[in-house]
């Protein structure tokens, strides 16, 4: 993913805490509260709902209600309401992005990985299997009454969207029913969300290794939003000396080539979460008209042929600097350089 730099302004009752291995990730919270103990009630809060949720969700974790509801197609079960969901919102989505997002990815992830573990990409029998497996539904979804019936057995993730959705609901709880709890910004993995009496100022770090450190290639500030990054920075494939993004094309099976990260503004952590993936997935140019065909959506897209791309709406969360008026023309006057001169003598080193 990206980097985001938090431009903390010293604020008064304002508390930042630090958590490294949550979601596989490093988390960072602010939360803006009346005292100190009202702050740490909200970070337990937050903690404890992502760890719920994780429960719930996890593709890692083979005990999670994900992992284990149903086992096998032609089963069905009777699924948790925030289970039934995501999966519904994945499925949206797949139909949006015209098969760029879809849970079913899982297969090609598999099969990219075991490539690199053996070092040689995967053959063109791999591939059309692996194809061959991810036709067709997954799943069918009764969403009245919390059921879902498996249809194939092909492997899933949910991993492009649940975190997002973590991240959201993991914000309302450090805020429900406590007005001591002002505003809260949260910070998982890339996966931002701001919420409260606080507007954020956000540095968006570039998308090649070591840009953390350089000018950002966005700076921009949000109230009551999620923003979301994901790109092939930090997470990839390395097959005979060539680095493959971990950001799989469903339609395709093959690695995501034509865009290096993508950031993307909006009201829902999930919606964020899950079209930032799509950015990265779609020509960038048809990205970005995917995004202005939805409401209150703002992107940014660095293309790899260079390009950086923002759509109107997200030019609204760019701070204005406000043009300096042109300096009056200097009257000559007698003044230092009239009779003195500078020299300056550098050496490189070979």
């Amino acid at each position: 993913v990206l980097g985001f730099a938090l431009l903390r302004a010293a604020v008064a009752g304002d508390h930042v805490f630090r958590h490294d291995d949550v979601m596989g990730t490093s988390l960072d919270l602010t939360v803006r509260a009346d005292d100190e103990a009202a702050a740490r009630r909200a970070e337990d809060r937050v903690l404890r709902e992502i760890d719920r949720l994780a429960a719930i969700f996890s593709n890692h974790d083979p005990s999670s209600e994900f992992r284990r509801k149903p086992p096998r197609a032609g089963g069905s079960s009777q699924l948790s309401p925030e289970l039934i969901e995501l999966l519904a919102r994945g499925e949206a989505w797949r139909e949006r992005s015209g098969g760029a997002f879809d849970p079913r990815v899982q297969v090609f992830s598999n099969l990219w990985a075991e490539a690199a573990r053996r070092n040689q990409p995967p053959t063109r029998a791999e591939r059309e299997a692996a194809k061959a497996r991810a036709v067709g539904p997954a799943w069918r979804l009764v969403p009245t009454v919390g059921l879902a019936e498996r249809l194939s057995n092909v492997p899933l993730t949910l991993d492009a969207i649940a975190k997002g959705y973590i991240v959201e609901k993991a914000c309302v709880a450090a805020m429900a029913d406590d007005p001591a709890i002002l505003g809260v910004v949260l910070n998982v993995g890339g996966d931002l969300r701001v919420q409260g009496d606080i507007e954020q100022p956000i540095a968006v770090a570039g998308p090649r290794l070591g840009s953390e450190t350089t000018e950002p290639v966005a700076r921009i500030s949000v109230k009551n939003r999620a923003v979301a990054t994901s790109g092939r920075k930090h997470r990839g494939y390395q097959i005979q000396g060539r680095w493959y993004s971990h950001i799989i094309d469903p339609r395709s099976g093959d690695p995501a080539e034509g865009v290096l990260a993508a950031s993307v503004i909006a009201e829902r952590s999930a919606d964020a979460d899950a079209l930032a993936t799509i950015l990265n997935v779609l020509p960038p140019d048809d990205g970005l008209r995917l995004a202005d065909s939805l409401p209150d959506t703002a992107c940014l897209i660095v293309a790899a042929d260079g390009r950086i791309l923002r759509n109107a709406a997200w030019l609204a969360f760019e701070p204005q600097t406000p043009e300096k008026p042109a300096a009056a023309p200097s009257k000559p006057t007698g003044g230092w350089g009239d009779k003195n001169e500078l020299l300056v003598q550098f050496t490189i080193n070979k």
